[in-house]
């Protein structure tokens, strides 16, 4: 599987099996992505089969626990070495932040929202990351420490 994840044609076949196939499968991709988070994140092929894998399980009914993994794998101790720090202005990984605003649960919010937080002078001055506080925005209804909230703090 790592090799059709690095592969352009190979993740092209990973996303429709993500979409399209099993549970067994998308978990078996899932379990693959989950040996090295960052690795894939900032990989041009495989950062997409991520953000599939992320979206697919947010959607599907039935458990996904390798789901859950990812998602705290990515956000790691919430600080700034978490790998969902680390990839937040990278040029693939800003879409799989991106794609992680947009699908997390409420019971992850607060990590999420805290994480950026704690990266907001850092999103503030690149493209990437004024892309990523957008999606935050639009998602949560405000960021931590933006101007012009609604007057929320950070929660953790």
């Amino acid at each position: 599987i790592e090799k059709l994840l690095k592969d352009p044609f190979g993740s092209n076949v990973l996303r429709a099996v993500v979409a399209y196939g099993s549970d067994a499968q998308v978990k078996a991709i899932m379990a693959a992505i989950s040996t090295n988070v960052l690795k894939f994140a900032k990989h041009k092929h495989a950062s997409l089969v991520f953000e599939r894998c992320l979206e697919a399980s947010s959607e599907r009914s039935g458990d996904f626990p390798e789901r859950d993994m990812l998602v705290a794998l990515l956000l790691g101790d919430g600080t700034s070495r978490a790998p969902l720090a680390q990839v937040l202005l990278d040029r693939f990984g800003n879409y799989l932040a991106q794609r992680m605003i947009h699908c997390c649960k409420s019971d992850e919010e607060p990590r999420v929202l805290n994480l950026l937080a704690r990266c907001l002078p850092k999103l503030q001055r690149s493209p990437q990351g004024r892309h990523i506080t957008i999606a935050a925005q639009k998602r949560f209804g405000c960021m931590p420490g933006m101007p012009g909230n609604i007057g929320m703090s950070a929660q953790a």
